[in-house]
């Protein structure tokens, strides 16, 4: 199932890759700070930690009309450490963004698609963690369905910042939801 979900996003996001229009600046790359609002996860790694981005928008026509949107593909990547222990998160979302105003600068966004998360405990004994844990020196990585939401403003000379909240839910007793605060350019 989850292999059909990812071959779905792949080959529309390669459809899209076909649409775009000339002088369009459909690519994205971003930086920014990753960030846990709850206390499992805080105790398990730090609360925040570096996140970056990918992206592809398909190219369309000018939107001239606030409600427009174009899809595109999103790959986040999301990692904390503290310890010994490890959160790694690898997002794969497919989805429209929505232009709210008419200059087209401020825009909403959505997206599902596939995430992996994988917790890594630290060897030491007495490590600070969940019970529910994988046991002190291990690693489990756990491939999954979810979503974002997020808002953002962009230049015309293409520069952006965009805040997400991903949509993840609970693993190992680790609540694995995050937002991301990220700074890019598209080109």
């Amino acid at each position: 199932m989850i292999n059909k979900l990812v071959s779905l996003v792949v080959v529309s996001a390669l459809g899209s890759i076909a649409f775009s229009a000339d002088g369009a600046k459909p690519f994205s790359v971003s930086i920014g700070l990753g960030n846990y609002a709850n206390k499992t996860a805080k105790n398990f790694t730090r609360a925040s930690g570096l996140a970056f981005g990918l992206g592809y928008k398909m190219a369309t026509k000018p939107m001239i009309a606030p409600g427009r949107e174009t899809s595109g593909i999103d790959l986040t990547y999301f990692d904390t450490s503290k310890n010994g222990n490890r959160n790694t998160n690898w997002g794969l979302t497919f989805g429209p963004q929505v232009f709210l105003d008419k200059s087209m600068t401020t825009y909403g966004t959505f997206g599902v698609g596939v995430y992996s998360s994988r917790l890594t405990t630290a060897p030491a004994a007495g490590n600070a963690r969940p019970s529910r844990v994988p046991a002190a020196g291990t690693s489990e990585t756990v491939t999954r369905f979810g979503a974002k939401l997020g808002l953002g403003y962009q230049t015309m000379q293409g520069i952006f910042i965009e805040a997400n909240y991903h949509i993840l839910g609970k693993r190992q007793g680790i609540d694995l939801n995050h937002t991301t605060i990220m700074v890019g350019f598209k080109f």
